[in-house]
């Protein structure tokens, strides 16, 4: 359950509201019922290389839940992973990452960047989970899409103070768009791209820094995280 005041009286937003094209300023209650379906073939969920992982998550929002809105959520999320020739190679892993989300019904506003994943929600289309090179939440409409490409090379490790470090240098492509329905996804146009490159180290298998350096049309960003972007 969520309550507050998201912006103030005085934003662009509080314009819109007004103007009756969108819903959700000011003070809000939502209630969620949130279920899943998760499949999972992965061979370390910390720093796979090879397997699959897959989801269907829902979110529901229903005055008979006590929200103040109805309205429904859907997400499709699919990550793999492949070990490029494992006898050759140290350790090469193509991986990719699809997600897809429809928003329907009396939403408010705010709901439209997020999608739950029981890995973490997804914050929007942009930032370090989406579409790397554009602004966290940069893009939302009720119609999401990305897909993300990453070339995990191991290139070094070592033993420093008996803690087990691997480094892996990760070149990766994403792209990205948002739609007002399900029937404009053909619009091509709505699409954007990003690059970049990147450091992972792997601290005793369980732990991953994460260092990118993204480029897109509209900015050049630097993240530093814990954990794989997928």
């Amino acid at each position: 359950i969520n309550i507050g005041t998201p912006l103030n009286d005085s934003s662009y937003v509080d314009q819109e509201s007004r103007a009756g094209h969108i819903i959700g300023f000011g003070q809000n209650t939502i209630s969620l019922l949130q279920t899943g379906i998760v499949y999972d073939t992965r061979d370390l969920e910390t720093d796979p290389s090879r397997g699959i992982f897959a989801e269907i998550t829902n979110e529901l929002s229903s005055q008979i839940l006590g929200s103040q809105y109805n309205f429904n959520k859907i997400f499709v999320h699919l990550n793999g992973y492949y070990s490029i020739l494992p006898k050759k190679f140290k350790k090469i892993v193509l991986c990719g990452s699809f997600g897809m989300g429809k928003t329907s019904g009396d939403a408010p506003f705010f709901e439209y960047p997020d999608e739950w994943s029981s890995e973490g929600d997804i914050d929007g289309m942009g930032g370090s989970k989406t579409l790397r090179g554009y602004k966290q939440a940069r893009f939302a409409a009720s119609v999401m899409q990305y897909t993300n490409f990453e070339l995990r090379a191991r290139f070094l490790q070592m033993k420093v103070l008996k803690q087990h470090l691997v480094f892996s240098a990760v070149p990766f492509f994403d792209e990205g768009g948002v739609w007002d329905d399900l029937s404009r996804v053909n619009h091509l146009e709505n699409l954007r791209y990003s690059e970049g490159l990147g450091l992972r180290i792997v601290w005793n298998a369980n732990t991953v820094l994460r260092f990118d350096y993204a480029i897109s049309k509209e900015d050049h960003q630097f993240f530093f995280q814990l954990g794989h972007t997928f």
